[in-house]
C-alpha cells in the first residue's frame, strides 16, 4: 500500500469549492491534472477521466464513485486492467475552516501487486505533483469566481431578454457583464 496526499487552503466557501470540483464540464478550462472528466456525480456512478500527470502522456480511466457527500467528500476507485493489480482510491476532502476559508485535501491510496514495482518508476512523485498543480488551479478558479471571475464588459445590441422583448431595450445598445460559459448580466441600459 502507498498513500500520497496534498492539501491547500482556499479563500472561499465550501459550496464554491464543491461546485468547482464537481463541474466536470469546466475541467478543460482550468484543470491541468484531469483536463477531461465526465459522468454523473452520485455514489455508484462510473466516471470517465483523462488524467495527465506533469511530464506524462496521460491515460483514460473509468473509476466508480464510492462516496459523494456534497460539501465534504468525493471519492472514487479505479483499477489498472483488473482489481488487485494496481488500484487507486482517489479522494477529495473539504474541511470547513470558517465561512470563507476551506482546506482541500486531495489524495490517493494505492494497493495491488504492482505497487512496489511502480514505486521505483517515479509515478507517485509525478502524481503528487499533479495533485499540487490541480489544487493550485482549483484554488485560483474558486477564488476568482468569488470575486466575480474576471468578467469582460461587452457592448452590443439585443432584441429580447429571455423570451420577450424588454420594454426599455427597443433594440438599443446595452452593456453587460459576460461570465464565460455561464450567463450575461445587464449592467446599464442606454
Amino acid at each position: 500500500m502507498k498513500q500520497i496526499r496534498s492539501d491547500i487552503e482556499v479563500d472561499t466557501s465550501v459550496e464554491r469549492v464543491w461546485n468547482v470540483l464537481t463541474d466536470f464540464q469546466a475541467f478543460p478550462e482550468w484543470n491541468p491534472f484531469i483536463p477531461r472528466a465526465g459522468g454523473e456525480v452520485r455514489t455508484g456512478a462510473r466516471l470517465k477521466l483523462f488524467i495527465r500527470p506533469p511530464g506524462g502522456r496521460g491515460m483514460s480511466v473509468q473509476p466508480t464513485l464510492l462516496k459523494v457527500e456534497p460539501g465534504r467528500e468525493l471519492r472514487w476507485l479505479g483499477h489498472l486492467m483488473m482489481p488487485g493489480l494496481f488500484d487507486g482510491e482517489h479522494f477529495f476532502i473539504l474541511e470547513h475552516i470558517n465561512s470563507d476559508r476551506v482546506r482541500l485535501i486531495q489524495g490517493e491510496i494505492f494497493t495491488g501487486v504492482l505497487v512496489p514495482l511502480l514505486s521505483v518508476t517515479g509515478l507517485f512523485k509525478s502524481t503528487l505533483e499533479g495533485f499540487e498543480e490541480m489544487n493550485r488551479a482549483l484554488k485560483s478558479r474558486a477564488e476568482q469566481e468569488t470575486s466575480d471571475w474576471n468578467p469582460a464588459v461587452l457592448t452590443g445590441s439585443i432584441d429580447s431578454v429571455s423570451r420577450g422583448t424588454h420594454p426599455r431595450n427597443n433594440n438599443r445598445g446595452i452593456s453587460a457583464v459576460l461570465y464565460p460559459g455561464r450567463y450575461a448580466i445587464p449592467m446599464k441600459w442606454s
